[in-house]
């Protein structure tokens, strides 16, 4: 067996015959979580600072490497601003976000 989906996975004979139920509840609660999470959470858990100061890196890097070859200096600098702005950002959704506070309803 090619892995512990069974042999069918991910190829044409992979059709509705060969859903198990508990599985398939269990996905869709696992992405149904997941979406919820995503569409409600006032801040979701990622570290877009550390995201752009890696890209900020490797595009240095690759500045360094491709010298006058082909100019990047426009997305260096993109990339600087990128890293500044999610730098700041922890800072601003604190200023605007209370703990626990629901959002409010109109009638």
């Amino acid at each position: 067996m090619r892995n512990a989906l069974g042999w069918w996975w991910h190829t044409p004979h992979d059709l509705l015959d060969k859903i198990d139920e508990k599985f398939l509840e269990r996905d869709t609660r696992v992405v149904v979580h997941t979406l919820w999470r995503l569409q409600t959470d006032p801040v979701l858990p990622l570290d877009c600072a550390a995201h752009a100061g890696d890209l900020l890196a490797e595009l240095r890097k690759l500045a360094e490497k491709l010298g006058d070859a082909v100019a990047i200096g426009g997305l260096v600098k993109a990339a600087e601003a990128l890293e500044a702005r999610q730098n700041q950002l922890p800072r601003a959704v604190a200023s605007t976000t209370r703990p626990n506070s629901t959002p409010s309803t109109r009638r």
